[in-house]
């Protein structure tokens, strides 16, 4: 009971500062952006050291800091956002032989820095232009995460008997899985009646509930990827940052990993410029 209010009281709090943020979109918004990235960056280089790598602490961070300064000024331009996130890129895997020659760390561990810096510059780079796009749509798009799980969550506490991941989420089960789909898909039909979501929802239904569930089915792989970056630490939470929801990672695994595939539909749904 307790640590449920504390989660309540966390979320009261968090919740108008993102919507907050998102509304006012701009500085606002890169400043939230700019502090979600950077703390999850904080978090995966305690992660990976953790597991014991050895590492050149400062380069994922750094390749975040740089890649917040760089979203800000690329602004609505998605194609210079797309190269600035290949650069970026590039970059660190040319610094591999340096590092290696420098301090003989094996190519694994770079490997590991550009795979989380790839998860949080796309994932950070497509939530800046869903909102450029629309504060309805990043409103809808956050919201279906949430429904979503807690679908699952649902789903797995009443009928969760099917384990879907045993050995990297041990409370996620098949149960939880579908019942988070029946929840996104209820969630699809009902935001034709508001408002502000029918832009987020409108064209063919079908269409667009398929492309719901494979979002759904990506934000469950993003959870599960973040379990497997924990677990390998062998820690609970990536941090104790916000009290009964444990740090950043833990927040955005989900949101982040579908955030590419919902600014596609985006794009290609409503013949937006590219």
């Amino acid at each position: 009971m307790k640590n449920l209010l504390t989660r309540v009281l966390t979320g009261v709090i968090l919740v108008p500062i993102v919507v907050g943020a998102l509304y006012i979109g701009g500085i606002a918004l890169w400043l939230l952006l700019f502090a979600i990235l950077v703390g999850a960056a904080l978090e995966a280089n305690r992660l990976i050291e953790l597991k014991g790598l050895i590492i050149p602490r400062f380069l994922l961070v750094l390749a975040i800091v740089v890649f917040g300064i760089g979203l800000f000024a690329v602004g609505h331009s998605l194609f210079m956002g797309m190269l600035m996130v290949l650069s970026i890129s590039m970059l660190i895997l040319l610094l591999i032989p340096v590092f290696r020659q420098a301090s003989d760390i094996p190519s694994e561990n770079i490997a590991e820095i550009l795979s989380i810096f790839l998860f949080l510059s796309i994932g950070g780079f497509s939530l800046w232009f869903i909102r450029i796009y629309s504060f309805w749509d990043i409103i809808f798009y956050l919201v279906l995460i949430w429904i979503f799980d807690t679908g699952g969550l649902v789903g797995g506490v009443l009928a969760g008997h099917h384990k879907l991941a045993p050995y990297v989420s041990p409370n996620k089960s098949w149960e939880g899985l579908f019942m988070g789909y029946i929840w996104a898909t209820a969630y699809v039909l009902l935001a034709k009646l508001i408002p502000g979501f029918r832009n987020a929802v409108k064209g063919n239904i079908w269409v667009m509930i398929a492309a719901i569930l494979v979002m759904s089915t990506v934000a469950q792989l993003g959870d599960l990827l973040e379990s497997v970056w924990k677990r390998e630490a062998k820690v609970k939470d990536s941090s104790n940052l916000f009290p009964g929801h444990g740090g950043i990672l833990d927040r955005i695994d989900s949101v982040f990993a579908a955030a590419p595939f919902y600014l596609l539909w985006i794009i290609f749904s409503r013949g937006l410029p590219f």
